[in-house]
């Protein structure tokens, strides 16, 4: 997972941590239904890993809005909306919607997530842990929205390119 603190085109601070949502299910989630003991302990790497490196980003998140990019962040949008408007990638998500999806994806198992409107069949294993990690950084960084751009960092990266030229 990737982190960034920018000011317009000018980066502040950035991070990367070990905290890709298949990453911590192979090494967390290993019971169907996910075992409540199991994913708080996943729950712990995660906020053990945010706490040791995010300093500065720490800092400058008051003042900050909270974008999210990728695979995790667009599904649980797709899975807010219910599947109906999934072909829009870019939109706002509350604390109290994650939430929400959290405790759906946790009351079930892997097959059952599968049929869930908005969540595509191939990320239903490994969707708990990446909701896991955008409730932990809403969490630290006192956030109640997270606005979710349907861009992945890769797209970024292209168009810093293009901009420099």
């Amino acid at each position: 997972a990737q982190f960034v603190a920018a000011r317009g085109t000018t980066i502040l601070a950035a991070r990367s941590l070990p905290l890709g949502a298949l990453r911590l299910s192979e090494r967390h989630l290993h019971h169907d239904p996910i075992h409540p003991a199991e994913y708080a302990r996943m729950k712990r790497e995660i906020d053990r890993a945010l706490m040791r490196v995010m300093g500065r980003l720490s800092d400058l998140a008051p003042r900050a809005a909270f974008v999210a990019v990728g695979g995790s962040a667009t599904t649980a949008l797709a899975m807010m909306r219910r599947g109906s408007t999934r072909s829009q990638r870019d939109g706002t998500l509350r604390f109290s919607d994650l939430r929400r999806i959290e405790r759906e994806c946790l009351a079930r198992t892997v097959a059952e997530r599968r049929l869930l409107p908005g969540l595509p069949p191939d990320r239903a294993d490994i969707i708990p842990a990446g909701i896991a990690v955008v409730l932990a950084c809403m969490t630290m960084w006192r956030k109640r929205v997270v606005h979710v751009a349907g861009g992945g960092v890769r797209e970024g990266a292209i168009l810093a390119m293009e901009t420099r030229d």
